[in-house]
């Protein structure tokens, strides 16, 4: 199963969120694109400037989840919880930013 049909619908405040949690800064930029840079790996993300309620085309979400997974920002299923369609839970934060939950009583919203 690839990515994309895993996670067909990506919104790109969805995106955004999940590049942040994996340690993406949003760079600033002029033009029709967005960029975002991840300086621990030295990885540069470049995507064209949505249009209002747009969803990530699936070449650019290709895209995204090669270079992360080349570049060993992060594993498969870290990336494809970030990006589920329903809100991703905190223990799929805390995973991906190497933190445990400090409770045992918080459970994943489903």
């Amino acid at each position: 199963m690839s990515f994309v049909d895993a996670a067909p619908a990506v919104t790109y405040p969805a995106l955004e969120r999940a590049l942040s949690v994996l340690g993406f800064v949003a760079l600033p930029s002029v033009g029709a694109h967005l960029a975002f840079r991840h300086s621990d790996s030295d990885t540069l993300i470049v995507l064209p400037a949505p249009g209002p309620g747009q969803m990530v085309r699936e070449v650019h979400l290709t895209a995204v989840w090669r270079t992360l997974l080349e570049k060993e920002v992060t594993d498969a299923e870290t990336l494809k919880g970030l990006l589920a369609p329903a809100a991703p839970s905190d223990a799929v934060y805390a995973t991906a930013r190497g933190a445990a939950l400090q409770t045992a009583d918080q459970t994943p919203d489903k």
